[in-house]
């Protein structure tokens, strides 16, 4: 059985822990990028992303499962969310 490598992340002041398959799901993303290694971890092996977590936890979630549908709050504007799933 293989094992699955996590990825530690402090996105805003928020800490999610991801698989690194996950993160390499869409190719060309920064999350794709960022998981071959180009970035390295920050102290205690946590990538620091200078981000909102609301709008990266949706984010998260349409890597996780791309075929179920997002809704996206309205408290989070559409404009967010397109920008930094780039």
């Amino acid at each position: 059985m293989a094992s699955t490598v996590s990825v530690r992340l402090n996105v805003g002041g928020t800490f999610f822990e991801v698989a690194e398959s996950t993160l390499m799901r869409q190719e060309g993303t920064m999350l794709a990028v960022m998981a071959r290694d180009v970035w390295r971890p920050q102290a205690g092996n946590t990538i620091f992303i200078d981000r909102d977590p609301d709008v990266f936890r949706l984010i998260l979630r349409w890597l996780r499962d791309p075929t179920d549908a997002i809704l996206v709050p309205r408290s989070i504007p559409l404009a967010d969310v397109e920008r930094d799933a780039r």
